[in-house]
């Protein structure tokens, strides 16, 4: 009888908790050519004062679950973007990343300029992934590469939005 308070119904069963999810973060240095710019603190990619932008998930050994259901890429500027992956558990999905030009951005949100006129009112919500990810007992990030040429500091802002699971003891 020693888990008898951890039962349904128990003083302290487990409670599991949802909450809706969303960070943004703007690149924080230049990127360096033909390699891969993650969005974690510990490289100094995010700003040190701004944990919560951070796009670096290490859920190996927490008991929550991130689910990730909308990426979102903005270039402003003149920005050498190339494409955009998730790292989830080392792999790059989808496969081959999808490619984020400039001009060619299926994963663009906010104000629809460059599309159309900078004085067109209209915005795009954050594009939903074909397919939620589910990032549990692993790590997971969010990726851009830029295409040879570096891109400045501040010209690519990520968004992406989801769901937070968390298991978490009730009772005292």
């Amino acid at each position: 009888y020693r888990g008898w308070r951890k039962l349904p119904g128990g003083q302290m069963q487990e409670g599991v908790k949802i909450y809706p999810f969303m960070r943004f973060v703007r690149n924080e240095k230049a990127t360096t050519p033909n390699f891969p710019y993650s969005f974690q603190i510990r490289l100094g990619n995010v700003p040190a004062d701004a944990p919560w932008q951070e796009l670096y998930f290490d859920l190996s050994e927490e008991r929550n679950c991130l689910i990730w259901k909308g990426l979102g890429v903005r270039v402003d500027g003149l920005a050498h973007l190339y494409k955009t992956y998730l790292r989830i558990a080392g792999y790059e999905h989808p496969k081959d990343g999808i490619f984020t030009e400039r001009d060619q951005n299926p994963l663009h949100y906010g104000h629809i300029y460059p599309a159309a006129p900078a004085t067109e009112v209209y915005f795009k919500a954050i594009p939903k992934l074909a397919m939620p990810h589910y990032i549990y007992n692993e790590i997971g990030e969010a990726v851009i590469l830029d295409d040879g040429t570096a891109i400045a500091a501040d010209e690519v802002v990520v968004a992406m939005n989801g769901t937070l699971v968390t298991v978490e003891e009730w009772g005292g």
